[in-house]
């Protein structure tokens, strides 16, 4: 069962290969326990692998979202 995931978009931006973060989620039940910043965390090394030199996020993010970074 999944219960946290991100999803990234990629592109430039500035001239600077990007993941944009396009959708983070975790389910209620597991709220709280730090689940959306291990799943980014373990997503770092794959990011960089594929290129990537940065990574974006909405501007506007709810606080248990802010936390979580």
């Amino acid at each position: 069962r999944i219960a946290a995931f991100t999803l990234n978009g990629r592109g430039n931006f500035n001239g600077l290969p990007t993941a944009y973060d396009t959708g983070t989620g975790t389910l209620e039940a597991y709220r709280g326990q730090g689940l959306a910043a291990k799943v980014f965390e373990h997503s770092i090394p794959y990011l960089r692998e594929a290129g990537i030199r940065q990574y974006l996020s909405l501007i506007h993010i709810s606080e248990p979202t802010r936390r979580s970074y």
